[in-house]
């Protein structure tokens, strides 16, 4: 009931504080196959002023019909990056996720497992956050480190005019809190994949993702 709570009380501030939505095409080879909304809201959190991200995607016309997805991400951050809290719920056909984290002993941790997400830790959500927000530099910090729903990469960033090359490695084989994670979430941290980030006017205009025959792309929608 506490933490049902606390999330009714992050939206209520989430809608005070105002915020700024962001809308994508995700596209395969070329064809729209999904929308993903962003949204970026100021918070307060555990009594600090915080940032709140939320990312939703859904499948789009016969993508829908055949093979329906239905994403939601929501992560509140410090004016560190470091995670405060995290909820995720995936739904696609046969794989249907549920995870969030809470505090103890003033720690973050998924819900009732010992999986801890170190202070100071980036997500991808963070990442994409921080490089719009900080200098390249100031985002290659904290020892390289990315967390994704209980598991651990090392990541680079290489930095080409307005692109950035991301590069992830895991660094064991545990496999975090879930088995097996959303297609999006898949698709981006498999092995052997190029990811490519493009930012204009402050804001991330492409994300690319490509293996083989995996190939998706965000487009930001100008309106």
């Amino acid at each position: 009931m506490e933490v049902k709570f606390k999330f009714l009380y992050i939206l209520f501030l989430y809608c005070l504080f105002g915020y700024e939505k962001h809308e994508y095409k995700i596209k395969s080879f070329g064809v729209p196959v999904a929308k993903c909304f962003v949204t970026i809201s100021d918070t307060i959190y555990d009594n600090q002023i915080s940032t709140l991200l939320k990312y939703e995607v859904k499948t789009l016309n016969i993508f829908n019909t055949f093979y329906p997805i239905k994403n939601e991400y929501l992560i509140i951050i410090d004016d560190n990056y470091t995670t405060k809290y995290f909820e995720k719920n995936t739904i696609q056909p046969n794989i249907q996720n549920y995870i969030k984290t809470e505090s103890r002993d003033d720690k973050i941790y998924y819900y009732d497992t010992e999986y801890l997400i170190p202070s100071k830790t980036l997500n991808i959500f963070s990442l994409l956050y921080a490089l719009v927000n900080e200098s390249f530099n100031k985002v290659s910090y904290n020892k390289n480190m990315l967390e994704r729903e209980g598991k651990f990469y090392f990541y680079s960033i290489k930095k080409a005019d307005q692109k950035y090359i991301l590069d992830l490695n895991p660094i064991d084989d545990d496999n975090g809190v879930i088995e097996h994670t959303d297609i999006f979430t898949w698709a981006l941290f498999k092995s052997n994949v190029q990811r490519t980030i493009t930012l204009n006017n402050n804001r991330i205009e492409k994300c690319l993702v490509k293996s083989g025959f995996l190939n998706f792309t965000a487009e930001y929608v100008y309106k």
